[in-house]
């Protein structure tokens, strides 16, 4: 297999970092190559350039977690969606409105992301994360956004 371009190279290393979650939030080289289809040898090339920036972290096990440097990266992104400032006193009296929690759905790249969250005093609650992908042909907020969307030619 030839070595990737730089544009590929870099969609690749992004796709590694996008491989994680808080559900899948520590992997290994296997997990990593097997849910991004990078073969295995590359995939220890991009972990080893995510170590390198510190960006990525690994234990004595093999397993690998994003490092601590992508919440700045994480709350500069939360900072510059200036929906939030607006959605936010409109979610939060919903909440006290409905007592359920609120979510704010925004499509990035063409998939729902839950972009900022008003939680509800229920100890039981199914929610998503600020940043988690939501299906787009499940629930409602992935329908709703689908509508809206012309056709893929």
């Amino acid at each position: 297999m030839a070595a990737a371009s730089g544009a590929e190279g870099a969609r690749r290393v992004l796709a590694v970092l996008q491989a994680f979650s808080p559900r899948h939030h520590t992997l290994t080289a296997r997990d990593l190559a097997e849910s991004t289809g990078i073969p295995l040898p590359s995939m220890y090339r991009y972990i080893a350039l995510l170590r390198e920036t510190g960006l990525l972290v690994g234990d004595e096990r093999g397993a690998y977690h994003l490092s601590a440097r992508l919440i700045s990266l994480a709350r500069a992104a939360e900072a510059a969606e200036s929906i939030i400032e607006v959605a936010d006193p409109v979610m939060r009296d919903l909440v006290r409105e409905c007592g359920e929690t609120v979510i704010l759905v925004q499509l990035v790249a063409r998939v729902p992301v839950c972009v900022h969250r008003v939680e509800s005093a229920h100890h039981f609650r199914a929610t998503f994360e600020p940043g988690e992908q939501l299906p787009i042909d499940r629930g409602a907020s992935g329908r709703v956004l689908l509508a809206g969307l012309p056709p893929q030619l």
